[in-house]
């Protein structure tokens, strides 16, 4: 089998990595990946009196993958670029391509490292068949074997000190790094201080196995005060009440599974009411 596969979805074309037996394969079964998702956290935050679309603005796009995210909000939601980040060696070269490959090399700027909490060279737990779940190894905290390799990391914190990265410029934040969403976040505060609207995983199980899952919760808490669980576009329709961020306990036990997991949409705070 070829190990590259070109593809065109919804307007976009895809450079798929055929060893990748989940995001790449599910692009090229049914499209855009992240097209459902992203139009239920706009319609979410429509409803709240907040922004349909980037309206020109940026996406935050921490582990771009293969660039899923960043096309689809680029094609299809207005944004006008995107900030992306991603640590994997072999994905980092498929977003390349397909970046290049849909013109949008000069609008995106591709950071080659994890989000983390701390600036530092930690270790990445790679999956041989699932481009989506590698893993950032926290230190001290108990990994899987296989194959692994030491990547850069740093905190949005210092890409904002550095004016790297001007927060006022992004649209919103998707924020998909299986189980290190509670570091990646603890090391944006200053971000986070901003509200913008960030769309982010949520897997209890995979939070708790990286040391990560009261450190979320923390870390949200003190900045937002409601979010909205989106479910998984496959569960069907989402609903768009928002919940109280003290319903983060309930939403973890709900998805308490060690394959459980959800999109949690964190609304800003200027959505208050």
């Amino acid at each position: 089998m070829t190990p590259v596969l070109a593809v065109d979805v919804d307007g976009v074309r895809f450079h798929l990595n055929t060893a990748d037996k989940e995001i790449s394969r599910i692009v090229f079964i049914y499209g855009l990946y992240d097209r459902p998702l992203m139009h239920a956290a706009f319609e979410g935050l429509r409803r709240l009196g907040g922004s349909a679309g980037f309206e020109g603005r940026l996406l935050l796009d921490v582990g771009a993958n293969i660039g899923t995210t960043t096309l689809t909000a680029c094609a299809h939601f207005g944004a006008g670029g995107a900030v992306a980040f991603e640590p994997d060696p072999t994905n980092l070269r498929f977003l390349g391509m397909n970046l290049s490959e849909n013109d949008l090399g000069d609008r995106v700027r591709v950071h080659a490292a994890a989000v983390s909490n701390v600036a530092a060279t930690l270790e990445l737990e790679r999956s041989s068949d699932n481009a989506g779940d590698h893993r950032v190894r926290a230190p001290g905290a108990q990994g899987r074997a296989g194959d692994v390799v030491a990547v850069a990391a740093v905190t949005i914190d210092d890409m904002i000190g550095s004016e790297a990265l001007d927060p006022l410029e992004i649209g919103a934040v998707w924020l998909d790094v299986q189980g290190h969403e509670g570091h990646a976040l603890a090391g944006a505060r200053r971000l986070l201080e901003t509200g913008p609207p960030i769309v982010v995983e949520y897997w209890p199980h995979g939070l708790r196995g990286a040391e990560g899952l009261e450190l979320f919760d923390e870390v949200v808490a003190s900045h937002y005060e409601r979010l909205i669980d989106l479910g998984r576009p496959q569960d069907g329709p989402a609903g768009f009440d928002p919940q109280p961020i003290s319903a983060l306990g309930e939403i973890a036990e709900r998805y308490g599974g060690p394959n459980d997991h959800t999109d949690l949409l964190l609304v800003p705070p200027s959505l208050n009411g």
